[in-house]
């Protein structure tokens, strides 16, 4: 038995092989947009730095503890705009850490 026909209006089939890189590419756009007005972040030599790891849909953030609400509040935005929900029951603040160059010289 088959159930009536319907239009997919929105997403790609699945095991698509474009669905992983639509995704990446759009998470990567949610990143840059919410974090262009950020300062936390580890400075490399060069001056860059790092301030997420992303992976699927898992994201680290690397930010102040007092700018985490803000910027997670930011990411919700962004990521809200193009479809995407933040399941905040799952948002954890997983370590806190001093300036650890402090660490190394003792």
């Amino acid at each position: 038995m088959t159930g009536d026909w319907f239009d997919v209006v929105a997403g790609v089939r699945q095991d698509c092989i474009l669905s992983a890189l639509l995704f990446v590419t759009v998470m990567d756009w949610i990143m840059k947009k919410s974090l262009k007005n950020f300062e936390g972040r580890l400075e490399w030599i060069d001056g860059s730095g790092l301030c997420d790891l992303d992976y699927a849909d898992d994201i680290a953030l690397i930010e102040t503890l007092t700018g985490m609400p803000q910027l997670t509040r930011e990411i919700e935005r962004a990521s809200g705009s193009v479809g995407l929900r933040m399941n905040t029951e799952r948002c954890k603040i997983i370590m806190v850490s001093n300036d650890w160059e402090d660490d190394i010289r003792q």
